[in-house]
């Protein structure tokens, strides 16, 4: 495999330019969207709810998103999602530029969001190998990693300074203009369709999708875990703007800790790239160990640039995690009926983040912030030290998951439905 051979496939590139685009905008706007909230309501009460909502709209289609883009072209998916994010995220920017939007149409906006978002994100997790071809797989999910995450480190600083200058509606509009590229980009791409097998009723490819979900308990079993420390994490993120405004610099420190976190990211993708793990999925899970870093360092209010190392090894574990996962799904996958298995996969990981949001700060107002913070720490840090010892986790290899479905696909084939033994 050639260094960045995959950029030299014309759909990869096509996918790689709109979601870099795309990236840098949605970097923007975490910082300009949390402070907007905090400058005008001062409440993290507000602040939860409205990053609740978005979360929560998102868990609402993300089942039926998985269908939507097994049925229908993802590229389609994705244009007509990105289209009504473009325009949710710019009437958000002009109402935070012209005034003071009251929290309910900030939360609704939001949802709009998320509900875009559920849509999107199986079509696009499930598109990257239509785009790259097998060998560049991995290299592929690197890139589209490592982009994010240099989008990241810049996103934030922008997003910080236009808070600080002009205000945070900018951000938000910006954001919404990088949505609008994304769609050009997906409008000149063409792909060519894997053979579809007849549609169902959607109930009925909504019990597929979780049949090949289940039946893999490798997977299953992750994503219970991480679906655990994702509830503490939605704390966290709502906590750790609170803790930058009230004991650091606000939202130069919140920034200042995203954007280094999103180096530590980048440093990920480049390990990724060089790593060939036989059980990826254990060294994945080593790496996310580092994850509860942060928000023990926020706990032990730590100065500011000891946060941003401590970000930076965070994320550096995360960006690791999620790629050698997803490369290892995409390589076992059965292509037909991965957005409705990634589907289940996000629905569950990310399902109770918005109740994180939501009890975060009545937990953190009646105990403190510095013990609830201390307590989400060791909370994910326990779970992910669980998800390491599981031996469906640690024992996993991709030949021997590959091995193991082409023999159950012999026997179903040898048998017939019909049969009997």
């Amino acid at each position: 495999m050639t260094r960045l051979a995959a950029l030299r496939e014309k759909g990869f590139r096509t996918v790689f330019i709109g979601q870099a685009v795309s990236s840098l905008g949605s970097a923007l706007v975490p910082v300009a969207l949390a402070f907007a909230v905090l400058h005008q309501s001062r409440s993290a009460s507000d602040l939860g709810w409205v990053l609740a909502s978005e979360q929560a709209a998102g868990l609402l289609l993300f089942l039926f998103g998985g269908v939507i883009a097994d049925r229908f072209p993802r590229r389609t998916v994705m244009i007509v999602a990105d289209s009504i994010r473009a325009v949710g995220e710019v009437t958000l920017g002009l109402l935070f530029v012209l005034g003071r939007p009251p929290i309910v149409v900030i939360a609704a906006l939001a949802a709009v969001q998320g509900l875009a978002g559920g849509v999107i994100t199986p079509a696009a997790m499930s598109l990257t190998p239509a785009v790259a071809s097998t060998d560049n797989l991995q290299q592929a999910n690197m890139l589209g990693s490592m982009a994010s995450n240099m989008t990241s480190v810049i996103g934030p600083a922008i997003g910080g300074l236009l808070v600080v200058t002009v205000g945070g509606g900018w951000a938000i509009l910006a954001d919404g203009a990088t949505f609008a590229v994304n769609v050009i980009m997906l409008s000149g791409l063409h792909i060519k369709l894997a053979p579809r097998a007849e549609k169902q009723t959607m109930l009925h490819e909504l019990r597929e999708g979780w049949t090949a979900f289940v039946s893999r308990r490798w997977y299953w079993n992750l994503v219970v875990c991480f679906g655990l420390s994702n509830f503490l994490g939605g704390a966290y993120l709502v906590l750790g703007p609170v803790t930058s405004k009230r004991y650091y610099d606000g939202a130069a420190t919140w920034a200042a800790v995203i954007t280094c976190g999103a180096i530590g990211g980048i440093v990920g993708g480049f390990a990724t790239m060089r790593l060939k793990p036989r059980h990826p999925l254990r060294v994945g899970v080593y790496f996310a160990l580092m994850w509860p870093l942060i928000p023990l360092g926020f706990a032990a209010r730590l100065p500011t640039p000891l946060l941003c190392i401590l970000s930076g090894l965070a994320w550096l574990g995360v960006i690791t995690f999620n790629d050698l996962l997803y490369t290892t799904v995409h390589k076992v996958i059965p292509e037909q009926i991965m957005a409705r298995v990634i589907s289940y996969d996000y629905f569950l990981a990310f399902l109770a983040i918005p109740l994180g949001m939501i009890l975060g700060p009545p937990t953190s107002d009646a105990l403190g912030l510095r013990p609830t913070l201390f307590a989400i720490g060791v909370g994910m840090l326990g779970i992910t030290s669980l998800a390491a010892l599981l031996p469906s986790v640690r024992n996993f290899t991709v030949e021997e998951e590959l091995a193991a479905a082409t023999l159950e696909a012999t026997v179903s084939e040898t048998t017939g439905p019909d049969s009997h033994t």
